[in-house]
């Protein structure tokens, strides 16, 4: 690989977020740079970006598919493990186990009647 090949990679991994990602991200662009540069003899920096466009260009597209893909995907995790969790809580809280284990205290009601004086007719 030649340093113009070099200085545009490294141009274009400056604009892709992590470090370990890229090294997947980069590898097919990384072949196509190194095939055109050898191939055709490539070694002006200016021609590569004629050829495959500004590095940020590049790296936006590259981020704009997968980056929203895999915020959805997360979104709809995150609703899953929502929906499973409280749906375990509230079989848990309705379970026998859960409710033998809390003493239960019955009230009862008495309703009073007045009732009449008796007759102090005596």
């Amino acid at each position: 690989m030649n340093n113009a090949a070099r200085q545009y990679l490294n141009e274009l991994n400056r604009y892709l977020p992590g470090r370990r990602k890229n090294r997947k991200r980069l590898s097919d662009i990384e072949l196509s740079v190194t095939n055109y540069t050898e191939e055709f003899n490539i070694s002006n920096y200016l021609l590569l970006v004629k050829h495959f466009g500004e590095p940020m260009d590049v790296a936006g597209d590259f981020l704009d598919k997968p980056q929203n893909i895999k915020s959805r995907r997360t979104a709809v995790l995150l609703v899953f493990i929502l929906l499973v969790f409280s749906s375990l809580t509230s079989a848990f809280c309705t379970s026998k186990a859960f409710s033998s284990s809390i003493p239960v205290v019955q009230v009862e009601f008495v309703n009073y009647q007045e009732l009449p004086e008796p007759d102090s007719a005596e």
